[in-house]
């Protein structure tokens, strides 16, 4: 039986493993062993596509998924360039804008650097897609006649299904044991919640804290709608 179980014990290489201290003031240095050998000490570590780093900024995430989008808009670009607008748009929406919205909720920006730094890809985007890159040409005229949303507006309407879809149990993820519903509140909805105190902001920034705030200024017919699809074309308009 031993000789069996040991054959499906998950085994570990240990040169890819790596410890990750998250801390805002200084970190307490220790060393970690696995198996008898010592663990790195790294200031970030990439998990599932993101890139976590010990003061919760996701600079680096953002720096990251900024170089990959540009990657490929230029490969769209010498590729694309004398296709029709339609076409260009499409591959925009398709293979770019995907990477600048991976799992965003968890490293959605909060600073004005990194807010800039990602539109800026979609302002590219629009030049290269109404094939206008001269300086007096208006980029917020381009992407308003291609009927983009800033991706700052997207992001809020990612993160608005997120809540719903946990609110309604539609994915397998709690609300944390610090938010709980506010029933004190009788104006607006039912689903109400309450905006935990917070200082720091790396928390503050966060999912919850920062969408709960949006979440309570929806209608009831809003997020009372009977499926995502429903509820996205409400919050849309």
């Amino acid at each position: 039986m031993e000789l069996w179980a040991s054959k499906w014990l998950m085994s570990f290489n240990i040169n890819k493993c790596e410890v990750l201290q998250i801390s805002l003031i200084n970190i307490i240095e220790h060393s970690y062993m696995l198996y008898d050998h010592p663990l790195r000490n790294v200031n970030e570590a990439k998990y599932l596509g993101v890139i976590i780093d010990s003061k919760l900024n996701f600079n680096k995430q953002i720096d990251s998924v900024c170089k990959k989008a540009n990657s490929t808009l230029a490969f769209l670009k010498r590729n694309l360039y004398s296709c029709k607008r339609e076409i260009k748009s499409d591959a925009y929406l398709t293979y770019v804008r995907p990477v600048l919205e991976y799992a965003v909720c968890s490293w959605a920006p909060h600073t004005k650097r990194n807010i800039d730094k990602l539109e800026i890809v979609q302002r590219r985007a629009a030049r290269f897609v109404m094939k206008d890159h001269r300086r007096t040409s208006s980029v917020t005229e381009m992407i308003d006649k291609l009927k983009w949303n800033s991706l700052n507006h997207r992001r809020d309407t990612i993160r608005l299904q997120m809540m719903f879809k946990i609110i309604h149990q539609i994915v397998d993820l709690n609300l944390p044991d610090y938010i709980t519903f506010n029933r004190r509140i009788t104006r607006g909805h039912n689903y109400k919640l309450t905006i935990p105190h917070i200082r720091i902001d790396p928390y503050k920034f966060s999912f919850f804290p920062v969408i709960i705030t949006l979440w309570n200024k929806l209608p009831n017919e809003t997020v009372s709608a009977t499926t995502i699809d429903m509820f996205t074309n409400l919050i849309t308009k």
